[in-house]
């Protein structure tokens, strides 16, 4: 959950994501995308779940998606894609597109409107990385076995992408409505 459901419902016109996901967007297989960026591809209505089936209960894997997605399907491919191409660059993995909200009463959408979307992921970038000893910034966040090391490199990673990540979008902080 990364509450952009609760940001379009109140009107905001502009929503930074940032999912930190444990998996690179190169190296991730076709059919494991939807599982691996699950949150996010929810909002497009492709996720798939990264849990075992039997640990779900049958209403969320049923209906995820349905209640979930805002944006047209084949908007997730091409995010997907354009991150690749960032990680392939060695750049900060954000993307800014200006998607079409759809009306989705489920999730509390009830009128479609442009939104300006910001899509940050964690990744390894070569400027951020080429003074540093190599380490892997795709931890699994669900085993909580981290040391203060590895959060202090990935909370400075995640730092770095997002100041020059959204200066390479034309991100300016000013601008944003109050």
């Amino acid at each position: 959950n990364l509450g952009v459901l609760a940001l379009l419902r109140r009107g905001c016109s502009t929503v930074i994501v940032c999912d930190a996901c444990d998996s690179d967007v190169v190296k991730t297989s076709e059919e494991e995308v939807p599982s691996k960026y699950y949150d996010v591809a929810a909002l497009f209505g492709r996720s798939e779940p990264f849990l075992p089936t039997w640990a779900l209960k049958p209403g969320y894997k049923d209906t995820v998606n349905e209640r979930s997605k805002v944006f047209a399907h084949e908007e997730f491919d091409s995010l997907m894609e354009d991150m690749r191409t960032l990680r392939n660059n060695g750049k900060p993995l954000v993307v800014r597109k200006q998607l079409k909200l759809l009306k989705n009463e489920l999730a509390g959408i009830y009128e479609s409107r442009d939104v300006d979307m910001i899509f940050c992921f964690n990744g390894v970038v070569d400027d951020f990385d080429k003074d540093q000893d190599p380490f892997d910034p795709y931890v699994d966040t669900t085993k909580n076995d981290y040391s203060i090391q590895d959060v202090h490199r990935l909370s400075s990673l995640a730092s770095y992408n997002l100041v020059e990540g959204l200066n390479n979008v034309n991100f300016d902080i000013e601008l944003v409505e109050k």
